[in-house]
């Protein structure tokens, strides 16, 4: 291990990821929290998601039923999208946002099984608009 990079531990870190590196860790997630303003109310719901890639967009997306709230966001509208990962034994963690437009599903995207019970047939589509993200470990007690 290089001098630099001890250093940077034992002094910790808060860093930008890179908007790649984001999407990454949302590939390989399932679940993500949403947030969203629906009939002047704010929601932040857990969803169960996919990502897709195509024509040039990336985006996620999710199945809920015809009687939630959810099912609201087939009409195109702004939401963002929070993922993270924290272990407060090790003071570490990462973090992505990413800010996203609202609709249908697209066709043919790969649909993921949700966790809740019940029959989940809206199928709805998160384009990204933007992605970041952070990194941060706590500087290490000597």
């Amino acid at each position: 291990m290089s001098q630099t990079h001890t250093r940077a531990e034992e002094s910790g870190r808060f860093e930008q990821l890179p908007a790649d590196e984001c999407w990454l860790l949302l590939e390989q997630s399932a679940v993500a929290r949403l947030a969203y303003v629906l009939a002047g109310r704010l929601e932040l719901l857990p969803v169960t998601f996919r990502t897709y890639e195509g024509d040039g967009v990336r985006g996620l997306v999710f199945r809920t039923a015809a009687s939630t709230r959810l099912a609201g966001l087939v009409e195109p509208t702004d939401a963002v999208v929070e993922l993270d990962e924290l272990d407060p034994d090790t003071a570490t963690g990462w973090s992505v946002v990413a800010r996203v437009r609202t609709g249908p599903a697209p066709d043919g995207v790969e649909l993921p099984q949700p966790w809740a019970p019940g029959q989940r047939d809206v199928c709805i589509g998160l384009q990204v608009t933007s992605i970041s993200g952070r990194i941060v470990s706590a500087p290490q007690q000597s």
